[in-house]
């Protein structure tokens, strides 16, 4: 966990570092999926992203805490998400707890969508635990009209 914490901290630091002005918005969503295999199950969890609107690039990007659990699984993964024209991916570290044990790993997640947004989960566990999991996050995007969240 203070490695995840660790690597969370340093992105933050370095992509927030960046002039962060005026478009960020905070998504929070919940999920709602299937995990394929012995440990599998429904999923089900909670997702909050903090996005920022690159006009310059024509993407948005930002953030992603996501918690969630099967009847053996639970999990929580830090990310990194782009998103442009509908199609989006988030990477980063994941810790996972499979029947009380603790693994560290990566997810990597390709989505789509507006609202309501169908995903593919594919979650490596060191040293050799995979899952893979497919679901939609239904998000809500908090308005920002007088640029609340900026970080100026």
């Amino acid at each position: 966990m203070i490695v995840a914490k660790k690597l969370f901290f340093i992105v933050l630091l370095i992509g927030f570092g960046i002039s962060f002005a005026q478009n960020v918005y905070v998504n929070p969503g919940i999920k709602l999926g299937y995990m394929f295999g012995d440990n599998g199950g429904f999923v089900f969890g909670f997702e909050l992203s903090v996005t920022r609107l690159d006009n310059n690039r024509d993407f948005i990007w930002g953030y992603v805490l996501d918690y969630d659990m099967t009847k053996k699984v639970k999990r929580i993964h830090l990310g990194i998400e782009a998103y442009r024209m509908l199609l989006g991916l988030d990477v980063g570290p994941t810790l996972a707890w499979v029947e009380g044990e603790r693994f560290l790993g990566f997810s990597l997640i390709p989505y789509g969508g507006a609202l309501l947004y169908p995903f593919y989960n594919y979650t490596f566990l060191f040293p050799d635990t995979t899952f893979q999991e497919i679901g939609s996050y239904i998000k809500y995007t908090l308005p920002n009209t007088n640029r609340t969240f900026s970080l100026q």
